[in-house]
């Protein structure tokens, strides 16, 4: 049980600076992150390429 939840918390430390990076490259490109930054929270990666490929 221990590792399951080391493994639950990276995660969601991973997820969240995934989403502090769509959100802080929104602001620097003048870029609109849209839903990106809580999809990213749940999704990571996904959200990610979502927002890099949604133009």
């Amino acid at each position: 049980m221990g590792r399951l939840r080391s493994v639950l918390k990276l995660t969601a430390v991973t997820h969240t600076v995934l989403a502090a990076g769509v959100a802080a490259h929104s602001r620097l490109t003048d870029r609109e992150a849209g839903i990106w930054v809580p999809v990213t929270l749940g999704f990571g990666l996904f959200g990610v390429a979502g927002y890099l490929l949604d133009r």
